[in-house]
């Protein structure tokens, strides 16, 4: 069976891109791949792989669309196979496609070795893992503590005569149906106990990762930060 895809403009031209490699360039890049280790990567550490035998910019556009390809066979309980199969008529540019015979060559070609990338065990992992990571109802954007002073007047409004200086905690998140702001306010207590909840947080991440790592023998990523840091 094959699924119906309806990939944005940008997309389709950045598929195309891929699709453009020479068979010796895909079959570079899969062997990369099949060779990564860990085999759990996060998205930038991926494309630094891939970029050893294809262009940056090649590779960034290339572990972007794996990574989103893959996303779909979970949410629509498909195949890579059905996946693949459903790009084709995206992938043919009429303006550039002329002996049909030759094109339908180049794409069992191409099918072939992208559909491997697709099923290879790094590309699964890191893929799962990296939408894993952010697979929550509200996506914290951006966060900022603002400092006020709040001037005290004399009653005839002509002097200051004391002030108070309060905090803000100001959070930008998005959610499914867009992007909210709150505005918390925070005393110098609150901010203490803000500064060592995350402290403890940071702690237990890396304990985490360890036990994954010593304990259980599994690769481990930090939400957020580039395997090997925090170490």
């Amino acid at each position: 069976m094959t699924i119906s895809l309806r990939p944005g403009r940008e997309h389709i031209l950045e598929l195309r891109q891929i699709f453009k490699l020479d068979a010796a360039e895909l079959d570079s890049v899969l062997e990369c791949l099949d060779k990564c280790r860990p085999p759990l990567q996060s998205p930038n550490q991926l494309t630094k792989v891939v970029s050893e035998v294809v262009r940056d910019e090649v590779a960034q556009i290339l572990v972007k669309q794996l990574f989103s390809l893959n996303g779909l066979v979970g949410r629509f309980g498909t195949t890579h196979a059905e996946i693949v199969d459903g790009l084709q008529s995206f992938l043919r540019d009429p303006k550039e496609t002329g002996d049909t015979t030759e094109w339908e060559r180049q794409w069992q070609q191409f099918s072939d070795t992208f559909l491997r990338m697709l099923q290879c065990n790094c590309v699964r992992l890191s893929a799962t893992a990296n939408e894993l990571s952010y697979d929550y109802a509200n996506l914290l954007r951006h966060v900022r503590i603002l400092s006020d002073i709040r001037p005290l007047f004399n009653d005839e409004a002509t002097a200051v005569e004391a002030a108070v200086i309060s905090h803000t905690l100001r959070l930008h998140y998005d959610s499914s149906d867009g992007e909210h702001e709150l505005s918390v306010a925070l005393d110098e207590a609150d901010i203490a106990k803000l500064m060592k909840h995350c402290k403890r947080a940071l702690d237990k991440s890396l304990t985490a990762k360890k036990l994954m790592e010593e304990k259980a023998e599994v690769p481990a990523i930090l939400t957020g930060t580039e395997s090997g840091e925090n170490k």
